[in-house]
């Protein structure tokens, strides 16, 4: 049977382009790759975890793809599933597991290889794991609460000496594909460009609060978590005026970028899957967008009129989030080129993670694992486990940043959500006081 051949998407465009325009292509190769390990905690079922892996490959075809390059072009098409075995790598402890997974770097997973999905088994004695390397090409955030909670019911089920449940659906990573290809020809597309064209060259008096990025992108990270009576707060605010509670760390992030630096018109991006239907909600695959949020602060309002105009002008954003990030760029060059170029608009990045629920209450225990290098001076996770807490993991450059100028930043961070919860009719300019 013919291949169907698809175009890279805009998403996978933009990890090609960060490979080429690098001054450490190695090190942004390996920041394109989510590492995970899904470990069975007692009594593994080793031939069951293996099961379990090639099942979700057969299920989600965005992991078989195959990209290939053709002239000067990328290309892909779905490769048909077949059965992988799995090599196995003991330990004789948790402590040289851990070690082990410092190492994974050296699993190289290239964007034109035969696959884009690593595995290996890792063998603890009682303990088991299946450790993964998958190339962000086929994979987002958004994918991972899919992949664990796929691995955990289809582990479950083939330890029990069960065969899971066929899907009713088996959702393709194509329909993203027919999806982004109407929208790149319709009408839309054209105002999302003009929208875009006039939020990056059109404000009042913009800055980059973090001057250039560094030349490196080593990173480190540090988090701060609201818990019990702050983290009831902030939802009780998100509830009473109908914010999603990113938005609102978002919001209190700007305040406080506002309170350390002065400045007060500024952009913070907001990672999002993607995903604009039911179908999508439901697809592994890379889909996702950075979309920046321009803050314009008048310092005479108080923070609940400030929160509820910035809310209108983050859902307006939104509605042109489809417009890739790879377009986006030419047009932000204006200000980039005043402010003597280098600068990154995207310097502050937020994303909200979904799968924080999931892993917290599995039997199992699936993680995610962290990166070595980020093309972002700032990379704000939000990790929200519901009714109980938020952790907001902040990345850093560690060429731009030490760790104690990040513990500052946070303490601030922290400071400025007790003022908000102790006063939201405060004007913004007495934070400076």
């Amino acid at each position: 049977m013919e291949k169907q051949i698809y175009p890279l998407s805009k998403p996978q465009e933009l990890l090609l382009w960060s490979q080429i325009f690098t001054f450490e292509p190695k090190k942004v190769k390996e920041s394109n790759i989510i590492s995970i390990y899904f470990a069975v905690p007692e009594n593994c079922d080793y031939k069951a975890l293996e099961k379990a892996f090639n099942l979700m490959l057969e299920r989600n075809d965005a992991l078989r793809l195959k990209i290939f390059r053709k002239g000067l072009r990328f290309y892909q098409y779905i490769k048909e599933p077949s059965y992988r075995e799995l090599p196995m790598v003991k330990f004789n402890s948790n402590e040289e597991f851990e070690e082990y997974l410092k190492t994974l770097p050296q699993y190289k997973v290239p964007m034109t290889g035969d696959e884009l999905v690593w595995a290996v088994l890792a063998d603890m004695g009682d303990c088991g794991a299946l450790v993964m390397r998958f190339h962000h090409a086929c994979v987002d955030g958004f994918s991972m609460s899919i992949i664990f909670k796929q691995l955990e019911d289809f582990y479950t089920a083939f330890a029990a000496g069960e065969i899971p449940p066929e899907p009713k659906k088996l959702y393709s990573v194509t329909k993203y594909f027919e999806i982004e290809n109407d929208y790149m020809k319709s009408e839309k597309h054209e105002n999302d460009k003009k929208f875009w064209k006039y939020a990056f060259n059109h404000q009042r008096n913009y800055s980059f609060p973090a001057g250039k990025r560094g030349r490196h992108g080593d990173c480190e990270s540090q988090s701060v978590v609201l818990a019990e009576n702050e983290y009831e707060a902030l939802m009780n605010l998100c509830h009473s005026d109908e914010y999603s509670l990113q938005y609102l760390l978002m919001s209190i992030a700007a305040l406080t970028v506002y309170r350390k630096t002065g400045k007060d018109n500024f952009c913070i991006y907001s990672l999002t899957h993607g995903r604009t239907n039911y179908v999508l909600k439901q697809t592994v695959g890379c889909m996702m967008n950075t979309v920046p949020i321009f803050y314009d602060i008048d310092t005479s309002l108080t923070i609940r009129e400030f929160f509820k105009n910035q809310y209108m002008v983050f859902l307006d954003t939104l509605s042109h989030g489809s417009f890739s990030m790879s377009e986006q760029t030419p047009l932000s060059y204006k200000e980039a080129i005043r402010h003597k170029f280098n600068f990154n608009h995207a310097w502050m990045l937020f994303s909200a993670m979904d799968y924080g629920n999931m892993t917290v209450k599995s039997k199992y225990k699936p993680c995610m694992l962290g990166t070595t290098n980020s093309p972002f001076q700032f990379y704000c996770s939000v990790l929200e486990v519901k009714g109980e807490m938020v952790k907001l993991g902040l990345r850093y450059q560690t060429d731009k940043f030490t760790h104690e100028k990040i513990e500052e930043l946070l303490d601030l961070f922290s400071d400025t959500v007790r003022k908000v919860l102790e006063n939201p009719d405060a004007v913004i300019s007495t934070l400076r006081d």
